[in-house]
């Protein structure tokens, strides 16, 4: 089975599979929901399916989409597959005159980000074909829900197409009843009782999910009563997983390469670092040095947690706690050791949850001899496309980044490096497993080596099997109960 797609003069060739999936677009004048797993080519299905309707040439097409994708990602392809610029969306003059031809539903494609798109007002506007990629940014059903009128989904819910794409490989996040925001933007005809989106989310939740009552929230969802039961209702839906069953073409994925190398290195907390880490555990505060660190709330508490397994911590002077260049990180030692020892003189990708961390990190780095690049939210997106280049050029052996900044439509570290190795990771399943898809996706390098630093007895081996439940759980409501198309 062939990974990537044929190229002719620069423009790529669908495969088979992409062929009938766009086709399947095409009959459904455009309106679906695609579930592709990262590196499943969902930017290419979607250009493809744009321009061969043509709806971009009598109105406007829009693009909502994560900035960090627009050059590398959409600009590109648009460029490559029909010779068109889209006209990005932002406060430039350039920016604005195309957000205003943009509401006058004026011919051509136009690039918004998710941020920018939720702080706008979109009453009164219809256009031909609205394209969501990673649409899980907004899907949260309680801001919709709750009325929250500046939140991406309850802009996305009330924006009007004629038109309406949704794109990511985990549509609904980590809370299976975020899909009834995407299907109330999709089908927003099917709005009846029993309907695949029913106006009353509740009457909806009973319909297809497992509602329970919790002393403390009152009535939540805890998944699917029968998982695939609700996208084999859906009129046009496409899913493309990349080691399991989902079409007559992939009996067993798209990837050709096999699952990524698990290998999880333990590393012992310094004396210091752990008699602190177990203060905190057992009576919510510690000591650094003269200064204590209190934690009221359990999602402080994992916070300060997987903060103390990274590298001893300092408290500054407006009590914000960080590290410093030379504190102490047994993390750090093993990365090192993997660095010189494991992978000599290959390139690779590390990553934290932490930004201050990743900052301490790349310095860390740096003052011990190696090339680094960054990529974090402390950057402009023109910063981090030069670092991304650096690294991509051979300038950097190592790229640093954050996986909150990296984790979503950063397409080109496939073609670097095959190896990632994590710090940490982040409350987040969809986060981290879109962090890992920027090297396990088609085009890759090889088979992907995905190596954890984890600190014993801590926080970090409890991320990492939250993470393998979502993938399952993931897996079960997204794959349709009768598998083809």
């Amino acid at each position: 089975m062939t990974t990537t797609a044929t190229m002719t003069t620069d423009r790529l060739i669908p495969h088979e599979w992409q062929e009938a999936d766009i086709e399947r677009l095409l009959f459904w004048d455009c309106t679906g929901l695609a579930a592709i797993e990262t590196g499943g080519g969902k930017s290419l299905l979607a250009v493809e399916t744009v321009l061969r309707s043509g709806h971009h040439t009598r109105g406007a097409v829009l693009i909502i989409a994560p900035k960090s994708t627009f050059k590398k990602t959409w600009e590109l392809t648009f460029q490559r597959q029909g010779g068109i610029t889209p006209r990005r969306i932002n406060s430039t003059r350039a920016g604005k005159e195309a957000e205003l031809d943009l509401r006058f539903n004026t011919p051509g494609v136009y690039l918004i980000n998710h941020e920018l798109f939720a702080r706008r007002d979109w009453d009164g506007l219809q256009i031909e074909l609205c394209v969501v990629d990673e649409c899980h940014k907004m899907s949260n059903y309680a801001l919709v829900t709750k009325n929250k009128r500046t939140s991406g989904a309850w802009r996305l819910v009330h924006f009007k197409a004629k038109r309406r794409l949704a794109m990511s490989a985990t549509p609904y996040r980590n809370k299976f009843e975020n899909m009834w925001t995407i299907l109330r933007w999709l089908y927003p005809e099917d709005n009846k009782a029993g309907g695949l989106a029913d106006r009353s989310f509740w009457r909806w939740a009973d319909d297809n999910c497992v509602v329970e009552q919790d002393y403390f929230a009152g009535k939540v969802v805890r998944g699917e009563i029968t998982p695939g039961r609700l996208v084999s209702r859906i009129p046009c839906y496409i899913y493309h997983a990349k080691r399991n069953a989902c079409c007559k073409w992939h009996p067993n994925g798209f990837m050709d390469t096999d699952e990524p190398e698990q290998i999880v290195r333990t590393v012992e907390l310094t004396p210091a670092m752990k008699k602190a880490y177990s203060q905190l555990e057992r009576d919510l505060v510690t000591w650094l040095g003269d200064n204590p660190l209190v934690v009221e709330l359990p999602i402080v508490m994992r916070t300060r947690l997987r903060q103390m397994s990274l590298g001893s911590l300092t408290v500054n002077d407006d009590d914000s706690v960080t590290y410093a260049v030379d504190c102490e990180s047994p993390k750090y030692d093993d990365l090192k050791l993997v660095l010189e020892d494991e992978i000599p003189d290959e390139p690779a990708l590390v990553v934290t949850h932490s930004r201050e961390f990743a900052l301490v990190l790349a310095e860390k780095l740096r003052r011990d001899g190696y090339t680094v690049a960054e990529w974090n939210g402390s950057l402009s997106q023109k910063q981090r496309d030069a670092e991304g280049e650096r690294f991509a050029n051979g300038d950097a052996r190592v790229l640093v980044a954050t996986i909150a900044s990296l984790g979503t439509g950063t397409d080109f570290l496939q073609h670097v490096t095959s190896t990632i190795i994590w710090m940490s990771r982040t409350d987040d399943p969809t986060e981290n497993k879109q962090t890992e898809g920027r090297l396990d996706r088609m085009g890759a390098l090889g088979r992907v080596t995905s190596i954890e630093i984890q600190a014993e007895g801590t926080y970090d081996e409890g991320v990492l099997s939250k993470d393998l439940r979502h993938a399952l759980e993931l897996n079960g409501s997204l794959a349709q109960t009768a598998t083809g198309h």
